[in-house]
């Protein structure tokens, strides 16, 4: 499996198990409070099996899904094929194939923690949003490094979690830096239990 990448079976089973959880529907109506302007351009990155463009896809202009995952690709087209304003790219999101500012709208749902250069992504993003134009960014950032780190590595020696490998999570003021070319308009929390070691967080963000 490349970094970053759920291909194969994983890749069907982690898009059943997302689909339905008690998070991804806070996800769904954090984005759906947030995507004000009718008969938008929106770019979703990152864009897995589909979930955000299955929200959409009804109340947008054109959506164009992108993600470099081959599997993730397969499982997308089997949902959209028939769906005329809908476009599944499979490519990497730091080097998008669009015009400069042409999207209303970028949305990165928990995929930023799993790309190791954040930075070149935000460009990207900055560069294909139109003036003003909104990120909405859904992920999570870690809130005691050294104990984030002391979990993961026990996670992956004791429980044999493969997939903690593509993890390149960063801490609130590192993802902060990131988007100093843009305003935060909302900030919104997922409770933490006790011993969690990152913070889920969705921002609305404008492009400066």
């Amino acid at each position: 499996m490349a970094r970053g990448l759920i291909e194969g079976k994983d890749a069907r089973e982690y898009a059943k198990k997302v689909k339905f959880s008690e998070r991804s529907k806070k996800f769904d109506k954090f984005i759906l409070d947030n995507i004000k302007l009718k008969n938008s351009k929106i770019c979703d990155l990152c864009c897995g099996s589909g979930n955000t463009i299955e929200l959409l896809s009804n109340k947008s202009k054109e959506i164009v899904g992108i993600d470099a995952s081959d599997e993730m690709i397969i499982i997308c087209n089997e949902k959209f094929d028939k769906k005329s304003n809908v476009k599944i790219i499979l490519s990497s999101v730091t080097k998008i194939k669009s015009k400069e500012n042409y999207f209303d709208y970028a949305i990165v749902r928990m995929g930023l923690h799993h790309i190791k250069d954040k930075e070149d992504v935000i460009n990207e993003i900055y560069r294909i949003l139109k003036p003003k134009g909104k990120l909405i960014l859904i992920d999570k950032y870690h809130t005691n490094k050294f104990k984030y780190y002391l979990t993961e590595i026990a996670k992956l020696v004791f429980k044999f979690d493969k997939h903690l490998l593509n993890h390149f999570i960063i801490s609130k003021e590192a993802n902060l830096d990131l988007l100093k070319n843009f305003r935060i308009i909302k900030e919104e929390y997922l409770s933490v239990p006790q011993k969690k070691t990152t913070q889920t967080f969705m921002f609305l963000l404008e492009k400066k």
